[in-house]
């Protein structure tokens, strides 16, 4: 399977159009002939398999596994699918980076709180 038919696969199992996908990811449709050559550009290309949760390599035909095997891989694409789903995960992940861990596992505890008096729990 060459990597436009595993695209469009993808577009088939999520409800959507390739043309539709070429649109969101290009601003136009007519990229989709020059996809079905085989001429994707390589940041289309990285911004589709985000769209899709997926690695480039799939998409290339290299490996048949959408998501990477490993335990540690599987963790980060979960981080990052919350982070690309959560804007505000992106601003804790990015303020969390010059904190020491006394000042993150307080911002911890206090969400927690927070979560707790709203009635929202764990999530």
């Amino acid at each position: 399977m060459d990597t436009y038919e595993r695209i469009k696969q993808l577009c088939d199992e999520n409800g959507t159009s390739i043309s539709k996908l070429c649109i969101d990811i290009t601003g136009s449709s007519g990229n989709t002939s020059t996809w079905k050559k085989g001429n994707i550009r390589n940041d289309y290309l990285i911004k589709i398999a985000e769209r899709f949760n997926v690695t480039t390599d799939y998409l290339l035909g290299k490996s048949d596994s959408p998501h990477p095997s490993t335990n540690s891989d599987d963790e980060l694409w979960e981080l990052r699918r919350i982070m690309s789903e959560k804007p505000g995960a992106r601003t804790l992940f990015s303020l969390s980076k010059t904190a020491d861990n006394e000042t993150l596992e307080f911002a911890g505890e206090m969400i927690k709180r927070m979560q707790k008096e709203s009635g929202y729990g764990d999530e």
